[in-house]
């Protein structure tokens, strides 16, 4: 989590420790600032989507970056380079994320 986003999220639970953001207590600059991310992140989603439809069918090529989903869960399949796999430790764990890999 974003550094600033989570001096936010303290600031609306202070006692807590929640990790869940009040927005009834957020201060208007920050309202701003979150609405942005909001506003950026729906715009990645929505290139995301254009990428996939664009590229459905297309012949992969070796050393070409994809993104692999799975269809049932809608969950992709993600690389954690810092983390080995629990069969064999001189391989990278992968996982199913909602979002894909972030590293």
């Amino acid at each position: 989590m974003n550094s600033k986003i989570r001096k936010i999220v303290q600031n609306t639970n202070p006692t807590t420790g929640d990790e869940s953001l009040n927005f009834d207590d957020v201060l208007p600059e920050e309202r701003i600032f979150l609405d942005k991310l909001n506003a950026e992140a729906e715009a990645e989603r929505n290139h995301n989507l254009a990428e996939c439809t664009r590229t459905l069918g297309a012949i992969v090529n070796y050393g070409q970056v994809i993104q692999l989903q799975h269809i049932k869960s809608g969950k992709f399949l993600a690389i954690k380079p810092k983390e080995v796999a629990e069969i064999d430790s001189n391989c990278h764990r992968v996982v199913l994320t909602d979002q894909g890999s972030q590293e």
